[in-house]
């Protein structure tokens, strides 16, 4: 059954309630509201690994290839656009539902519009997805055209975001509440506690991704400052921003230089959007789902599972149970957090079943040495760390190689301790890419078979100057 589906992401330890709103918020009749025909009737996860169905997918790639040669960055603006007013509106219902002490009677009705804006939001997921693989096609083209001589430099700065992400500024607020402390001779002051509590007010959700995970705490952000000051990598907030306003100002040097037309600007401009958009999209439901925790607890009340239990349910299970008052099986909740079960969307329709471990594609791979893309340059030697998700975090260990699927805003504090990073996903716009660039660790993306090949405790060298990993 698997020969006709195409992998396409794996995201470890994502909740089945985000799931949900994700895959059937990819259908058709949501991207009839933005303007665009999206063609993916079929989605499966199996194991938190999603799978298209390869004919649909490449349909769709080259409907999306097809836009872009007629219509250049132009359609790929508008549909960001679209799709950001859709988030922005998600946000601002989100946040006053958070905001109210009380919930009332009206529990049903308030999660049934935040789930309809989840919905509405879901074709964000994979619009990044899909049309990268084109626009990054059609970079490459326009760059070719002119022969410079340094053109993968150009193709890295027409492609990254020239905007902070959320992340960029907690690392910068981060790393100025470092060096404050440090001249306060580490002492844990009045002021130094108000500046805690302020990143916390400001950044705390970021650890919420995929609606799992706690919030972070004063404790963990001092653990995460007492490492930045133990390997003196503690940097001035500006310096950590300061790459994108230079990014900014070498895309204007360098349009100038090769004399690109207000097309091929336009060109550069989405790519540069929708490399931003690419982590802004998993940041608007992070932080929604962090602000109606008071709704997720009130649910949870409702239907007799503890919160944590909670968004292992999918949204329909979550009205039923709300309309008809009954509670749901919390151990059927528990089982699904263990894995072993399947998540089938055709048409609009969702159905959920375990399934026998025969159905999961398993394929031991046989090589000491695997190839990807380098996102920050780098070579180091150490040992590796498997991180599939948040329950997996407490096997880092400092100075380890975080070998990962991809990461999340979730990831960086283990990030921040890793001596390198090393994904099976992602291109030059993921967030591993970004943030290692942000951290100045030696990081390799796109391996596709990194977590397969090595195991905890490999030594290994990590060869980011070109995009090699082997044991040794």
């Amino acid at each position: 059954m698997l020969a006709r589906w195409k992998k396409v992401v794996e995201r470890r330890g994502q909740s089945v309630l985000i799931s949900s709103y994700f895959y059937n918020g990819i259908q058709t009749k949501y991207f009839r509201e933005i303007g665009l025909w999206y063609g993916l009737d079929n989605y499966m996860i199996i194991d938190f690994s999603g799978y298209y169905l390869a004919d649909e997918a490449a349909r769709c790639q080259n409907y999306l290839r097809n836009r872009l040669r007629r219509e250049s960055g132009a359609f790929i603006e508008t549909t960001l656009n679209r799709l950001v007013a859709r988030g922005e509106k998600l946000l601002d219902f989100a946040k006053r539902v958070g905001q109210r002490s009380r919930l009332g009677d009206n529990i049903f009705s308030i999660f049934y519009r935040f789930s309809e804006l989840c919905l509405e939001f879901g074709p964000a997921m994979y619009f990044p997805i899909l049309s990268e693989p084109a626009i990054e096609e059609a970079v490459r083209s326009l760059i070719k055209k002119r022969k410079p001589a340094d053109a993968e430099h150009i193709y890295e700065v027409f492609t990254s975001s020239v905007e902070p992400t959320a992340g960029s500024y907690e690392l910068a607020s981060l790393h100025r509440i470092a060096i404050a402390y440090k001249r306060s001779g580490r002492r844990q002051t009045i002021r130094l506690m108000a500046m805690l509590d302020d990143h916390l007010a400001r950044y705390g959700w970021l650890a919420f991704t995929k609606f799992v995970g706690r919030p972070w705490t004063k404790r963990t952000l001092l653990a995460r400052i007492s490492h930045l000051l133990r390997d003196k990598s503690a940097r001035g907030d500006s310096k950590i921003l300061d790459q994108y306003r230079q990014r900014k100002r070498e895309t204007a040097t360098l349009v100038r230089q090769l004399k690109l037309s207000g097309r091929e600007q336009g060109l550069i401009r989405s790519a540069q959007q929708l490399a931003y958009f690419r982590t802004w999209r998993v940041d608007v439901y992070t932080q929604a789902g962090y602000r109606i925790r008071n709704l997720l607890y009130a649910i949870a009340r409702r239907v007799r599972v503890s919160p944590r239990e909670v968004v292992w349910m999918t949204y329909t299970e979550i009205e039923d149970c709300l309309s008809n008052n009954k509670a749901f099986p919390a151990a059927l909740a528990r089982s699904r957090m263990r894995g072993g079960w399947q998540l089938r969307f055709a048409r609009g329709r969702m159905m959920f079943s375990f399934h026998p471990p025969s159905l999961v594609s398993a394929r031991n791979e046989r090589t000491t040495e695997v190839h990807g893309q380098s996102a920050q340059p780098g070579f180091i030697r150490g040992e590796v760390r498997i991180i599939r998700g948040v329950r997996e975090f407490f096997k880092m260990k400092s100075n380890a190689i975080l070998v990962t699927s991809m990461t999340t805003p979730d990831f960086v504090p283990l990030m921040e301790r890793a001596s390198a990073i090393v994904t099976d996903e992602g291109g030059i716009t993921c967030h591993a890419a970004i943030v290692s660039r942000e951290l100045r660790i030696p990081c390799v993306i796109g391996t596709k078979i990194a977590t397969k090949v090595f195991k905890d405790g490999d030594l290994v060298e990590v060869d980011a100057n070109h995009g090699i990993i082997k044991k040794i």
